[in-house]
């Protein structure tokens, strides 16, 4: 509700500014001095409320239309002179990320086949153990 009321603000306030502002302004004024009693002037504001509310958006159009222009110049501008820094930065991002993730992988498989290394000695000396206590069973049950 309240983004309708401000909608609405906006467009009031819009719409009167443009009434007193440049050609159109002068010529309300102008309209306005020569009525003498309020009722008058507010019939008479209130008609030129209603034409410029009709043909607001045309009125509207023209600046916005300049504006956008304006923004998508300046956006030309902008992206010739700072793309190709953008992506030269992005090129050395992407080289700084690939050789860390290279020494990430490489530190990884020296700690896998560490660790492997480490569990497959772990693994005979189990099987020695266990070699041997399967021996000494073994001569145990001949006997």
């Amino acid at each position: 509700m309240g983004k309708i009321f401000s909608a609405i603000a906006f467009a009031a306030g819009t719409v009167f500014g443009m009434l007193f502002t440049g050609k159109k302004g002068d010529d309300v004024r102008q309209k306005l001095s020569t009525k003498k009693s309020n009722e008058e002037k507010a019939e008479a504001l209130g008609e030129e409320a209603k034409d410029l509310a009709k043909n607001f958006w045309k009125t509207v159009k023209g600046p916005l239309e300049k504006f956008g222009k304006s923004m998508q110049s300046s956006f030309k501008k902008y992206r010739k002179e700072y793309e190709p820094k953008a992506k030269q930065k992005l090129g050395e991002w992407k080289m700084k990320a690939e050789k860390e993730l290279s020494r990430d992988l490489k530190f990884a498989q020296r700690k896998i086949s560490k660790t492997a290394k480490k569990a497959s000695r772990f693994a005979v000396k189990e099987a020695k153990v266990v070699q041997s206590k399967v021996k000494k069973v073994v001569k145990k049950v001949r006997r």
